[in-house]
């Protein structure tokens, strides 16, 4: 059946003579039936009347006479049809005007394989027409490695093709109609969603909210769920709604292997069974989903599942990533760094001297000493460090070199500070003026007299961070300066630590401080050491870890096993992890001591000790000068190259240490194959230390994709993970065979 489309929109029946006159003769003489389409209003004037032929016969004759043997069919112009919300019940099928073979005057629904076939044409029209927009082929010596992990020889970025609102509308109005096909999911009560397998595809979202019969949300999926960080943020979007939702429409632009969207479905039907919905646009080979409204084929397009399978690789034509969020191409390839031994130095001697003592060291951990309890994936602790044998003679010895020498010490008012003010007091022979947060805030409370006579301030604190306390006290003086200290002629700013994870954002907030006032100033601190600024529960890799593992339990119900008890060990984060912080698995090996020789810290240090040593590590190669590290940079990301742990930091330790430390992102795809066939290599002797972390690692996102093989099921069940629980989490979405 060959359809010739009118491209006029008939506002009155008089119209149809005309918008068949301009057709191509030669598309009619091709064809087997004619396209006319209607404006909202003229469809809703056929609809309203029941279809009664006799207000349209006269018209319906001058088309009979121009195109005579064609089955003549009426189509809405879903653009006008959105633009008026012409259709409060939703859109309605095209009709068939005329029985070309009879000749006679129809004018009713067309039935569900006429449909079809009407369906088929216009989008298979519509991608003809921007093609060339959106389909990007490689060259001879290229081809791409497509978010799905796919290898093909062409990419679709369907988001391109909506150029004009037309199209756009044109296209909802076949996914409007889809939907509404589901009649019985849709009058039952409550909410209906539907979701997009793209941002790009919100637009088309939006105008299918437009057409359908009834109030539905759009969602879009924040990113392709290639790998296993983006897929479990996917699925746990998809199935928030789908728990709360009477129906949820899964709507994926182009499907190039269709595996995405036959899980779904399985998924769905599974988890969901009669909720959940997946609609596929445009596919580019079969696909074992009920609802594909146009299956293509592209002239030279090659396709192979992984890149294991790919005959293109394997003539060394080179992979060009297609990038999972953004859909661009990216031109170059990325860069490989290194981790070198000079950005271990800084912290060296501090971590050796007194990382072992313990509480010093923590991850997972709300801060005791802020009122909201800030989260820290690494923590400091300078009141455990407090309480270190010899800490305080240190202190002492740092604090008398202090030149102009303060005649008073200013703190703000948290536990730790003022137990470190009082130690400073006491040595130094100084007052102690404690500033709380009202006074700082609103300038509340009791003139001190020691601070209002006071010409150099010695302000203290425990730990400089981002600096916020020391700002907002730095605020407070410069407002309240002339009332509450206004001898003041020298401020110093002093703290035990500093765990800047910036260069460029310290010095930012230290020239604010220290500039344009009144009196002279300087920010000094006994030690620093940079760490990542990973303070919420996306970037924390413990509260990753227990996001994931609880997930886990939950899809097993299971309330006392290997899941359970590390649960249990994260739990709480008011006083954090403060001594095991890596994975072992129940028949795992211990984790060892650092050995000799290493380039991180001395033989002999703790895990905890060398946790932070490569945090900080990473952290001064994020902010290097040259060759920063930066899994972001486009188009030439730069990633840790695989020779860091599989030539360079090859205990087991350090690999333990490293992954914690950096995220999925930041790791060179090489990097993670060496450590996804290091997780299922049982023969290697050293597997027991590392085969709980890499479990995790996987489960994180930060070894891509979890293979479906039966040496993988095996991995995670030694790790205390069933097959069952990744499936029904969506980790995987099949079973090994």
């Amino acid at each position: 059946m060959t359809l010739a489309f009118s491209d006029i929109i008939a506002e009155t029946s008089a119209d149809f003579d005309h918008a068949v006159a301009q057709i191509e003769s030669a598309n009619l003489r091709q064809a087997s039936g004619i396209v006319l389409r209607a404006h909202a209003s003229l469809w809703r004037q056929v609809v309203q009347v029941g279809f009664d032929t006799t207000l349209l016969e006269r018209d319906l004759d001058a088309v009979l006479r121009r195109a005579p043997g064609l089955d003549v069919y009426l189509l809405p112009d879903a653009h006008s049809l959105a633009k008026l919300r012409a259709v409060k019940s939703g859109v309605r099928s095209p009709i068939q005007l005329i029985d070309g073979a009879s000749g006679k005057k129809i004018v009713s629904e067309v039935d569900a394989n006429c449909l079809d076939r009407i369906r088929f044409a216009e989008l298979k029209g519509l991608f003809e027409s921007f093609k060339g927009r959106c389909v990007i082929c490689a060259s001879a010596n290229y081809h791409f490695a497509l978010p799905s992990g796919a290898h093909a020889s062409q990419f679709v970025r369907l988001g391109d093709a909506f150029a004009s609102i037309e199209t756009v509308d044109r296209i909802a109005y076949w996914v409007a109609m889809e939907i509404q096909s589901r009649s019985a999911t849709l009058e039952k009560s409550g909410r209906h969603t539907v979701f997009v397998d793209h941002p790009s595809m919100l637009i088309l979202a939006a105008r299918v909210q437009q057409l359908v019969g009834v109030a539905v949300e759009i969602v879009a999926f924040p990113t392709y769920p290639s790998d296993v960080e983006s897929r479990k943020a996917s699925f746990d979007m998809l199935s928030g709604y789908a728990k709360e939702c009477a129906s949820v429409f899964v709507v994926i632009g182009v499907a190039s292997t269709g595996r995405l969207a036959e899980f779904i479905q399985k998924w769905g039907d599974t988890e969901f069974p009669n909720a959940t919905s997946v609609i596929v646009l445009y596919a580019l080979q079969e696909i074992k989903v009920p609802s594909v409204l146009c299956q293509l084929e592209l002239d030279g397009y090659r396709h192979f599942p992984d890149k294991g399978s790919c005959d293109l690789c394997a003539v060394e034509s080179a992979a060009v990533q297609i990038h999972t969020s953004s859909y661009l191409v990216g031109v170059q390839p990325a860069d490989a760094i290194p981790l070198t031994q000079e950005h271990f130095d800084k912290q060296r001697d501090f971590l050796q001297r007194w990382g072992a003592f313990p509480g010093v060291l923590r991850v997972h951990y709300d801060d005791p000493n802020e009122a909201t309890g800030r989260h820290h994936a690494y923590y400091i602790d300078v009141g455990s460090l407090l309480e270190a044998p010899g800490f305080r003679e240190k202190l002492h010895a740092a604090c008398t070199q202090f030149n102009p020498k303060a005649d008073v010490i200013v703190i703000p008012d948290h536990p730790t500070a003022r137990k470190l003010g009082e130690i400073l007091s006491d040595f130094l022979g100084m007052p102690l003026v404690v500033l709380d947060e009202t006074l700082i805030a609103r300038g509340e409370g009791p003139v001190d007299e020691n601070l209002r006579s006071s010409q150099c301030a010695l302000i203290v604190d425990d730990v400089f961070i981002t600096g916020s306390r020391l700002e907002s006290v730095n605020r407070f003086l410069r407002e309240r300066c002339a009332e509450r200290a206004p001898n003041l002629q020298t401020i110093r700013y002093w703290t035990v630590l500093a765990t800047p994870s910036s260069p460029t954002g310290y010095q930012r907030v230290v020239r604010g401080m220290t500039q344009n006032h009144k009196w002279s100033s300087s920010v000094s601190h006994w030690q620093e050491i940079p760490l990542p600024d990973w303070h919420h529960a996306d970037d924390c890799p413990w509260c990753m870890e227990q996001n994931v593992l609880s997930g886990l339990a939950q899809s097993i119900v299971e309330f006392d096993g290997p899941i359970s008890q590390r649960l249990a060990a994260l739990h709480s984060t008011t006083q954090g992890v403060a001594a095991s912080p890596f994975v072992t698995t129940e028949n795992g090996l211990p984790i060892p001591l650092l050995g000799a020789n290493a380039v991180a810290l001395a033989e002999g240090s703790n895990a905890m000790q060398v946790l932070f040593a490569c945090a900080s590590a990473a952290q001064q190669l994020r902010n290097a000068p040259k060759k920063a590290l930066n899994a972001d940079q486009f188009p030439t990301p730069r990633y840790v190259a695989r020779r860091v742990l599989e030539n360079n930091y090859t205990e087991r330790l350090l690999w333990l240490a490293l992954l914690r430390s950096l995220k999925g992102k930041e790791l060179d795809p090489a990097l993670k194959v060496f450590l996804a066939e290091a997780a299922l290599d049982a023969e290697d002797g050293q597997h027991g230390i590392i085969s709980g972390e890499l479990a995790v690692a996987w489960l994180t996102g930060k070894l891509g994709a979890i293979p479906v093989s039966v040496p993988c099921r095996e991995f995670f069940s030694g790790a205390g993970i069933s097959w069952d629980a990744l499936y029904a989490t969506a980790f995987v979405d099949r079973y090994p065979q």
